[in-house]
């Protein structure tokens, strides 16, 4: 049988709490007042709780958004502001940086508006918040890139990410791209 109704009765004298199962009205008991009030203040932190950690969630989903598009608009100022100082990136075999200055001078290098265009995009998000200060991430990847003058490469792969939280902003701590299909288009001359 389901549990279909749970009333909790107010008297001036006692609270209690009957249970109707069915159609049938189970015996009541008493419940103390402090007893009550636990439970309700328990309750009221751990809807809390999970609110922060969808608010985390969604912070990192925004941060990952403008990873992506600081990188597609050549934006290097606002691309630092997503990397922890002593980040580390792996985006290609044998391509590891680490320190945030590092992972921004290759982007803005390989990066160039004159040689290349590119449109990255991500979803499906796995975000597990580990603790107040610390996540981690896996994200589809899907991108778009051309190489001037007349070469394209669409790719498919995935990031696997670590983040950490400094001064109350979510950052990327660990960032390593893994590519599953790269799709290459050359014009003929």
């Amino acid at each position: 049988m389901k549990l279909e109704k749970k009333e909790v009765k107010e008297s001036t004298e006692e609270l209690t709490e009957k249970s109707v199962i069915g159609r049938v009205a189970v015996k009541e008991k008493k419940l103390p007042t402090a007893n009550l009030e636990l439970v309700e203040k328990s309750k009221l932190e751990e809807l809390e709780a999970r609110i922060k950690v969808l608010e985390d969630i969604e912070a990192i989903k925004k941060l990952k958004a403008k990873y992506w598009r600081s990188c597609d608009k050549k934006l290097w100022k606002e691309l630092e502001e997503v990397f922890t100082e002593d980040a580390t990136a792996d985006y290609f075999p044998n391509m590891h940086f680490d320190g945030r200055k590092a992972i921004i001078q290759f982007l803005e290098g390989s990066l160039s508006p004159d040689i290349m265009i590119t449109a990255h995009g991500g979803h499906s998000p796995e975000i597990e918040i580990i603790s107040d200060t610390e996540a981690r991430g896996i994200w589809v990847l899907n991108d778009l890139v051309i190489i001037q003058p007349g070469t394209r490469m669409r790719g498919y792969g995935h990031y696997e990410e670590e983040y950490v939280k400094e001064n109350g902003q979510w950052k990327i701590k660990i960032l390593k791209e893994t590519r599953i299909i790269e799709e290459w288009q050359m014009d003929k001359r």
